[in-house]
């Protein structure tokens, strides 16, 4: 994905933005240790006057590009439990701390007419020089981003 000024479309009466977050960036917007196993993509969904916007993370993928399978957004529950380490495991409160932070942030789900926004999380092998595509499906419409 670019720049975030190239990631703004209108479909179906909903305009769509998202940016994927650097490394650097995910360090300073959270507590808990993303980088650990996830993407992280911010998105903002704006209906249109008079729209109404159903939210769901099951419309989004991540994929690689060029490459035909593609990673679902993971749980705030399942990227704390990734992010944490293995002795953190042994302590299932900072898990659950972990997982209140990764929620309270966020793409939050169900119908919206006003701007929405937060962080989806993906469970995708990084690589450094890999260029990613996020697609959402709105209204039976594929929104693609690089």
């Amino acid at each position: 994905m670019k720049d975030p000024t190239d990631t703004m479309l209108t479909q179906s009466r909903t305009a769509i933005g998202a940016t994927m977050l650097t490394p650097k960036q995910a360090q300073k917007t959270f507590k808990t240790d993303v980088n650990r196993c996830c993407l992280v993509v911010e998105v903002a969904l704006y209906p249109l006057k008079d729209g109404l916007t159903e939210v769901s993370l099951n419309d989004f993928t991540l994929r690689v590009v060029g490459q035909d399978m593609g990673a679902r957004p993971s749980s705030a529950k399942v990227g704390a439990w990734h992010s944490s380490q293995d002795r953190d495991r042994l302590r299932p409160t900072l898990i659950a701390d972990m997982e209140m932070e990764l929620n309270e942030k966020s793409l939050p789900p169900g119908s919206t007419a006003t701007p929405v926004s937060g962080y989806v999380y993906f469970s995708l092998s990084k690589s450094k020089n890999a260029k990613y595509q996020l697609e959402y499906m709105v209204r039976g419409n594929k929104v693609r981003w690089r």
